[in-house]
């Protein structure tokens, strides 16, 4: 048949099929660029300082497109562009997640986050700190920032909150952190836009 044909065909010109799969890359990368573009030009800017420079890269899976048309960027992925891309100012994971506080009846929802995450909103803490490369060490202790709300809400603004170690699911982390008030962190739909 002539699929045969094609498969032995490209089986013998290895080169001609890596330069169609590379091709076929370009072109799934640039139909989801310009996706995103026009998505974010229809349902217009994010409520961030330089809204305009931020950008959601998602990955596609060629094998996966009918059920998963794109997925998030991996760590491996994150971690090699953290070190190949120059013109990056920023770049930072993001995936929302829900979690129990200990001593807490409600669930919380949040985000895990890697460095570099509130630099890229221009967020600032007004206690403690922010993250640093070094939380993502093997050996590092788990660590949260507060947004403001979190902190007056939950733990009627304690001052000593920061140090202070909580189990979020039963994991220990420390608290390093609270944000300003105003900072508002993207929420369930909006992580799409980032």
């Amino acid at each position: 048949s002539s699929c045969d044909a094609a498969i032995r065909l490209l089986r013998r010109h290895r080169m001609l099929a890596f330069a169609m799969i590379v091709t076929l890359a370009i072109g799934i990368a640039a139909a989801t660029l310009s996706a995103s573009i026009a998505l974010h030009l229809l349902a217009g800017p994010l409520p961030y300082s330089s809204a305009e420079r931020i950008y959601n890269v998602r990955a596609v899976i060629p094998e996966f497109v009918a059920i998963y048309p794109d997925t998030p960027v991996s760590a491996r992925l994150y971690e090699a562009a953290l070190k190949e891309c120059g013109a990056c100012e920023h770049l930072a994971l993001v995936d929302g997640r829900t979690y129990r506080i200990e001593g807490h009846a409600t669930l919380a929802n949040a985000l895990e986050v890697t460095p570099g995450f509130f630099e890229i909103l221009s967020a600032r803490v007004q206690s403690g700190r922010a993250f640093h490369a070094s939380d993502l060490a093997p050996d590092a202790g788990r660590v949260a920032i507060l947004t403001a709300r979190m902190w007056r809400e939950r733990f009627q603004s304690d001052p000593n909150i920061v140090g202070r170690k909580l189990k979020f699911n039963g994991a220990a982390t420390e608290i390093v952190g609270v944000l300003q008030p105003e900072v508002g962190l993207p929420r369930g739909e909006q992580l799409g836009d980032l």
